[in-house]
């Protein structure tokens, strides 16, 4: 039979510091006769702390029984008095997360017919999974309800009812346990079946931020801030508009359309430097010899490819490129030294691309020979 352990944690998620007893040790931790450390669970990692001032790395449901995880267990034997204090600022942090996830998967299926099919909860951010597609004026619509809500203070609240009255209740998500349920309830907002902890008013959550989306397994994974975080993160966000608008010389609310014209300028600018290369290389290939270490970034070749024959080679920050302009038995040729010379790439005739982690000066003595042995054939 696996032991059992008071969970003083759902009796007052905000007690701290408990004086309990030994029921067993393990290689690896504790089991208590109660506890106030959270076991991993529903999303919400498990408590750390100190026990009687051993290092407790993490709390976790193993067999039927709450295992406080610890490297020290060997310190401790079956019965003894043990004091215990848990990582305040993180479990606090953790309950804020995950009220305000309930709040968010709530309002987005009171509100907006939003189903959540998976949760995160991180350190810096959470993330809710939704089934349908839902654009961002819509979450930004959401976060403003939220905080709506937030600032209403509204309570939140758990009790325990029956598997049969809490499957009647239509809650927004299946109940996913066996026997008594545990419903954690927050006023105008949600009611659904969680077994983890959270603040008593919804006003402790702070602020809620909307952070973006993504596209994942053909759902859309929603990002969010929390408390502290969403501060920081606006404040973030605030501080890049307006740098970057000091630096674009533009208002805040311009701050997209100045960029917008950067952006274009850069745009005519590089389509320009590319044509006076390729004007440049183009020039260049009529008075070089076949075989050349490269000014201009090879691209600009690419438009001479089939001219001429020629060997270009270009190195920087270590890496050796190069392009080859001429027929298919020319590069055949070539191939025959990537094993020895640790040459890749490839092409069509006329052009042909690639790296070589040879040095210069043996890629440049394979290709000489080779055009030298091309021409005397002519």
């Amino acid at each position: 039979m696996p032991l059992e352990t008071e969970k003083v944690y759902y009796s007052d998620p905000y007690l701290t510091e408990l004086d309990a007893k030994v029921l067993a040790v393990y290689p690896d931790g504790l089991v208590l006769n109660r506890t106030v450390f959270y076991p991993e669970g529903g999303g919400q990692r498990g408590d750390s702390g100190l026990i009687s001032g051993i290092p407790v790395t993490s709390t976790v449901c193993r067999g039927g029984e709450t295992v406080h995880l610890t490297e020290g267990s060997s310190a401790f034997h079956p019965g003894d008095s043990v004091r215990l204090l848990v990582d305040w600022p993180k479990r606090y942090h953790l309950m804020k997360a995950h009220t305000a996830q309930h709040m968010i998967a709530g309002l987005a299926y009171t509100h907006f017919q939003l189903d959540t099919v998976a949760i995160h909860l991180g350190d810096d951010e959470l993330t809710v999974e939704f089934v349908q597609p839902c654009d961002d004026s819509l979450l930004y619509e959401l976060e403003s309800l939220i905080n709506e809500h937030i600032c209403s203070a509204e309570k939140v609240t758990s009790r325990t009812v029956s598997h049969e009255e809490a499957v009647s209740m239509g809650l927004r998500r299946s109940v996913k346990v066996t026997g008594p349920v545990r419903l954690v309830s927050i006023d105008n907002t949600d009611l659904i079946a969680c077994g983890g902890l959270h603040v008593s008013s919804a006003a402790e959550v702070g602020l809620v931020a909307y952070a973006g989306q993504e596209k994942i397994r053909g759902h859309v994974r929603t990002f969010w801030h929390y408390a502290d975080n969403a501060l920081r993160y606006n404040h973030a966000n605030r501080e890049i508009v307006m740098r970057a608008g000091a630096l674009l010389s533009a208002p805040a609310d311009n701050v997209v359309c100045a960029l917008e014209t950067v952006l274009e300028e850069v745009k005519a600018l590089r389509a320009e430097l590319r044509t006076v290369s390729e004007n440049a290389a183009a020039s260049f290939i009529e008075c070089c010899p076949p075989v050349f270490d490269s000014p201009f970034e090879l691209s600009a070749f690419q438009k001479c490819a089939g001219r001429k024959q020629f060997f270009a080679l270009r190195e920087k920050d270590g890496v050796i490129v190069w392009l080859l302009s001429g027929s298919q038995e020319l590069f055949n040729e070539f191939r025959t030294h990537f094993s020895a010379l640790r040459i890749s790439g490839g092409g069509r005739a006329p052009l042909f691309q690639g790296r070589a982690q040879c040095s210069r000066t043996e890629l440049m003595s394979v290709v000489s020979d080779m055009f030298e042995k091309e021409e005397s054939n002519e």
